[in-house]
């Protein structure tokens, strides 16, 4: 199985769905998330949830719509 020890991954969608799911998979691998998602709430249960599981992680996150070319410059 790969490590993602050490590694910072940015996901897209975090909150829910596929973004989700491989953000519960990057952080069983131990990377550090940085989780973007319109959907603050999600974000939070993200958090909330991996507590629960006793994972050495690092959520942070970030609510914005990234079709927002505002947010990006």
């Amino acid at each position: 199985m790969i490590s993602l020890k050490n590694k910072k991954v940015i996901i897209t969608g975090a909150a829910a769905g596929i973004g989700k799911a491989i953000a519960m998979q990057c952080i069983k691998l131990g990377a550090t998330i940085i989780a973007i998602d319109m959907n603050e709430s999600g974000i939070l249960n993200l958090k909330k949830n991996n507590k629960k599981n006793n994972y050495t992680f690092i959520i942070t996150g970030a609510v914005f719509d990234i079709n927002n070319g505002c947010y990006l410059r």
